[in-house]
């Protein structure tokens, strides 16, 4: 079985970003000094690890922060509502028991977003001495766990998680992208997929629609980097950026996808974990590929009305998506 992957590694705009974290230092000195009231002995820039916010480790008189901010060319706003998203994330994994570090703030300064957190004592997951397959099978444990804790929300933000009945949720969510298939579906001209391939692609979310789905929180980034596995080998489960309430385990699986394909072993072992039979699995799969190819859809309409500039990329792996789930060759 194959067990290549990069889990999405790491961050292609590395030299611009190092420069940037750097130029960073004076206002992370400034959040703990004047947040926690902590006196600041030494600030030290992460750098390679974090694609999404710049973050700095804070050696303080009493203890090591860590300090997570927007881009300056990224929309603080949203930064905040994910940093939000993550605080109650984080509450509700320690809830059950799923080890976390602590969210000491969260706020503005000097017109960026932030988030601060104790430092977990230990080593990234993926620089760690951990065979990739305990790893894995530890986070699929975790998944079990929290895709068990009790909600009635929908969507990617606190609002969505605390906004009401998951079950409609989860049907305005099917109905719109089947709405979507029309004539004049934009996707169609994007080559994502041909007028032909429709009726198949509606029978598809039909059918989705009429299972009995559960619907619950995901990570959505359950890769080894968002890990810390301290001295003990206890595991640390980080940054909940991509969080979701949708359905499970198809929506945790499909992040899985960007990085393992459908035989690796990798994945098995996060199955294992998780408490998926190999019978269970393969009874799954085509639920998984419905999953998978919606998302990808839906992935993409966002992109045409909100971000243009990531179209070709998105697009592409719809169409990769497609492939899969036709029982193509395919590359996610």
């Amino acid at each position: 079985m194959p067990t290549s992957h990069n889990e999405g590694d790491n961050n292609p705009n590395l030299e611009a970003d190092t420069r940037v974290v750097y130029e960073a230092v004076p206002l992370a000195t400034a959040i703990v000094s004047e947040t926690l009231r902590l006196e600041v002995q030494s600030v030290t820039p992460l750098i390679g690890m974090g694609s999404v916010n710049l973050i700095l480790f804070v050696q303080t008189t009493q203890r090591e922060i860590v300090v997570r901010l927007n881009k300056p060319q990224d929309d603080k706003d949203k930064t905040r509502s994910d940093y939000e998203k993550e605080r109650w994330c984080i509450a509700k994994a320690k809830e059950v028991g799923i080890p976390s570090p602590e969210v000491l703030a969260v706020g503005e300064h000097s017109g960026r977003a932030f988030m601060l957190q104790n430092r977990i004592a230990g080593v990234n997951g993926k620089q760690s001495a951990v065979p990739a397959t305990d790893l894995l099978r530890t986070l699929g444990r975790y998944a079990r766990t929290i895709h068990s804790i009790p909600i009635d929300g929908f969507g990617d933000s606190v609002e969505g998680f605390e906004g009401g009945n998951a079950q409609a949720g989860w049907l305005r969510f099917v109905d719109y992208n089947l709405g979507e298939l029309t004539a004049n579906d934009p996707l169609i001209a994007l080559g994502v997929y041909t007028a032909s391939q429709q009726e198949k692609i509606r029978a598809a979310f039909t059918w989705l629609r009429g299972l009995p789905l559960q619907i619950g929180l995901t990570h959505c980034d359950l890769a080894r980097r968002n890990t810390i596995v301290d001295d003990a080998g206890c595991v640390y489960l980080l940054d909940w950026g991509c969080a979701e309430i949708n359905v499970v385990p198809h929506y945790e699986l499909n992040s899985l996808l960007h990085w393992y394909r459908l035989d690796n072993t990798n994945l098995y072992a996060f199955l294992e974990g998780y408490g998926l039979s190999l019978i269970e699995w393969e009874r799954l799969i085509p639920e998984l590929k419905a999953v998978v190819l919606l998302k990808a859809f839906d992935l993409t309409r966002w992109a045409i009305d909100r971000c243009p500039e990531r179209l070709e990329e998105i697009s592409a792996r719809a169409v990769q998506c497609l492939a899969m789930f036709e029982g193509r060759e395919y590359r996610l």
